[in-house]
Order: structure tokens, then C-alpha cells, then sequence
């Protein structure tokens, strides 16, 4: 598996050499979480209430739900902050 990771980013441009093919995939990788930071504060009330309220009831969950909790915990206490108890 590791060759053909190798060769993936190695094909990503002739000339181009694994740490410029590194550095170009993490540069996407930063640039599309950074699109994610804006997710949580569009949504309504009562949708973040009911998705907090899930996290709070879950069990069971894996690495990525219990960021997303966490994520919907850190919006509660945002909101809260601002005088919007929604959570």
C-alpha cells in the first residue's frame, strides 16, 4: 500500500518530486477544513438544539462523531455567549 501511495503523489506532476506532491496534498487538505469552519454557525436554533441534544444522548460514537459533538458543544457555548441560550 505504501508503494502505491508513493507512486500517487509521485504522479501528480512529471517534474514534480514526493515533497512537492506532499506539501500540495496538505495544502488541499487545509484549505477544504478551512471551508468547514463556517458550517455550525449558519444553522437555526432549533437544529443545533436537536443535534446537541443527539451528541448528549449518544453512545458509542466514533473519533469523528465525538469531534462533531464537540463542534456542536463549542457553537452552544458560542451562542450562549452572546445571549442566545439555544442549547
Amino acid at each position: 500500500m505504501r508503494w502505491t501511495l508513493l507512486r500517487c503523489c509521485a504522479n501528480l506532476g512529471e517534474n514534480m518530486h514526493l515533497d512537492n506532491a506532499v506539501k500540495v496534498l496538505f495544502c488541499l487538505l487545509f484549505l477544504s477544513l478551512l471551508g468547514c469552519g463556517e458550517g455550525l454557525g449558519n444553522i437555526p436554533d432549533a437544529e443545533l438544539r436537536q443535534r446537541h441534544y443527539r451528541c448528549q444522548m449518544a453512545t458509542g460514537l466514533s473519533q469523528a462523531e465525538i469531534q462533531v459533538c464537540k463542534n456542536i458543544k463549542r457553537e452552544c457555548e458560542l451562542r450562549a455567549k452572546n445571549g442566545n441560550f439555544a442549547c
